[in-house]
């Protein structure tokens, strides 16, 4: 008992550490992601997915719904739970998420995320505004910072192409301590023409090491799919798959392994209302 406060005095300053030392705190969680290398599966969104970027896939006056939960490297600790929303209205497409990560009795990361996207023919851009609050357990006073970023997206055929440009603002934690860089990410997937996609992703930050990404999905069945993906800076690799208990809601369980810090496992649940997008590949 006596090295419980110590314990839990180190663990605030590896949190602090995990979160703060770069633009992970506003990244947000997408349900194959962590399999994937960070990679997006463009012709197939999900609502975490729609929250990063603009991209088709979504029918009109659909909604989306995912919540979900990830352990990162076997420390409980370090449960984050999230749930997001997406619609389709006309040419605009709307998301909304909420994540935490941690306990409001001693540590707790909350990370909200607004996405407001234009999509029209093969374009597609938007504007997303994500915040992040750092609480002490009310011993001492939270943390709070903004971001703005933004994205774009474009079809041809079956080759999808996207970017997103995050900490636009070089937001801070802290008056007079460092700003998160912006972060840019550039993503590809190609649709084969048999049951197969295949995804790449390219993140560069100033000061950070550029990180790679290639995935690959592979449809198993018309109840489900597997995937798996290999990203470097650092170095993971993971899989996952999908499987749909009903006709519009889906299971997905996705996990990765890092050579030092082990295993994260993620499991989510997506749901869809109203319209079917037109096609076999969501295209109208």
């Amino acid at each position: 008992m006596r090295n419980r406060p110590v314990q839990n005095f180190c663990f605030l300053i590896f949190a602090l550490l995990f979160s703060a030392g770069s633009s992970q705190a506003f990244e947000f969680v997408t349900s194959r992601g962590l399999g994937m290398g960070g990679t997006l599966l463009l012709s197939e969104p999900s609502a975490s997915t729609l929250l990063q970027l603009p991209t088709s896939g979504i029918a009109q006056n659909e909604w989306i719904f995912e919540a979900g939960a990830l352990r990162e490297f076997e420390i409980k600790e370090l449960d984050r739970a999230y749930l997001v929303a997406a619609t389709r209205v006309g040419h605009f497409i709307l998301a909304a998420g909420i994540a935490q990560l941690g306990q409001r009795d001693f540590y707790a990361e909350k990370t909200l995320r607004t996405s407001l996207g234009y999509l029209r023919k093969h374009f597609g851009l938007s504007l997303n505004i994500s915040g992040v609050e750092y609480d002490f357990g009310g011993f001492y006073g939270s943390l709070r910072a903004a971001a703005v970023g933004a994205g774009f997206s474009f079809r041809m055929q079956r080759l999808y192409l996207a970017a997103s440009f995050d900490n636009l603002n070089s937001p801070t934690l802290l008056e007079g301590s460092s700003e998160l860089k912006p972060d840019y990410s550039f993503y590809g997937e190609l649709k084969g023409k048999r049951a197969y996609s295949i995804m790449a992703r390219i993140t560069s930050q100033k000061n950070e090491e550029t990180t790679l990404a290639v995935a690959q999905k592979i449809v198993v069945s018309d109840k489900g799919n597997f995937y798996w993906g290999i990203s470097s800076a650092p170095f993971k690799i993971g899989g996952g798959m999908e499987l749909k208990f009903v006709e519009r809601g889906m299971i997905s369980y996705a996990g990765s392994f890092h050579p030092a810090l082990g295993y994260s496992h993620n499991i989510s649940l997506i749901y869809r209302l109203g319209s079917k997008a037109k096609g076999k590949d969501g295209f109208e």
